[in-house]
């Protein structure tokens, strides 16, 4: 972006777990981003929330499966600092 000399990054979450049987955990997590462009009058705010569900298949490997719903284009955490 022209006229804008950094960024500053600005994130805070909420993770539940629950444990439903000893062998089903399932998670949900919550995200709110804001991003602020020093030099410039415009900024970015982003939501976030995944879903997911674990399955331990034995005493030392577990299956998971996690959805990851990002509205605005931001991807999760892979932005480059």
């Amino acid at each position: 972006m022209a006229g804008v000399s950094g960024v500053i990054y600005n994130d805070v979450g909420l993770q539940i777990d629950h444990a439903f049987r000893r062998w089903l955990i399932g998670t949900l997590k919550l995200g709110l981003g804001v991003d602020t462009y020093k030099g410039g009058s415009t900024g970015d705010t982003t939501l976030s929330a995944t879903s997911a569900a674990s399955s331990v298949i034995g005493r030392s490997s577990a299956f998971a499966m996690a959805p990851d719903v990002t509205p605005g284009g931001r991807s999760g955490g892979s932005r480059d600092r």
